[in-house]
């Protein structure tokens, strides 16, 4: 190898990192945003056209929000203190970068403070799909949260605030997983994209 190729070498694994480190950065910004109520912030976490969907092993109902409009009804809408404490967790992320288009696999773990006692809320995984913006930072353009356990007695997260509906799509058409919650390969999010 010569000294050009391991620059070129070098250059092409800090590149990779750069994205990865970004990526992550996506995933924390979306945390600390939703749980300290900083709307915008949270919003300006997903693209223009980004979706925030949930679905859940406990329930037909998915939950989608689509474009910077509906996920600021819904951040205006989410919990925050000092009326509920909780932090989102996310742990474990496989990340995958393809140019400036990423996909990231992560579990969430999310907390939330019981008369004064931290207490799990719920965990499940995010299988997000991303894009690096033109000022360089990444954003969610598909971020699908999947629930798989929920602890009973406990306020919901989303909205101890003024309720407003729900945008709900027509059933999802994915064949159903054995736990309940509709099958997507994490790296073709189940849409061949």
């Amino acid at each position: 190898m010569t000294t050009s190729d391991d620059v070129a070498a070098l250059t092409a694994r800090v590149i990779e990192l750069e994205a990865e480190r970004g990526v992550l950065a996506a995933l924390t910004r979306y945390a600390h945003a939703i749980d300290y109520g900083d709307e915008s912030a949270w919003v300006d976490t997903f693209t223009p056209d980004g979706v925030f969907e949930v679905h859940s092993r406990f329930s037909d109902q998915v939950t989608t929000y689509a474009g910077h409009e509906q996920l600021a009804l819904y951040a205006a809408q989410h919990s925050r203190p000092p009326a509920l404490w909780h932090k989102h967790l996310v742990v474990e992320p496989i990340v995958s970068v393809t140019g400036a288009t990423s996909r990231c696999l992560s579990y969430v773990v999310a907390f939330i403070d019981s008369d004064g006692t931290a207490a799990v809320k719920l965990f499940g995984r995010y299988r997000d799909r991303l894009s690096r913006g033109a000022d360089g930072v990444w954003r969610f353009s598909h971020r699908l949260g999947e629930i798989e356990a929920v602890s009973p007695n406990m306020p919901m997260l989303p909205f101890t605030r003024p309720y407003k509906p729900w945008v709900t799509p027509p059933a999802p058409t994915a064949s159903a997983s054995r736990v309940g919650l509709p099958a997507f390969d994490w790296v073709d999010a189940g849409d061949g994209t």
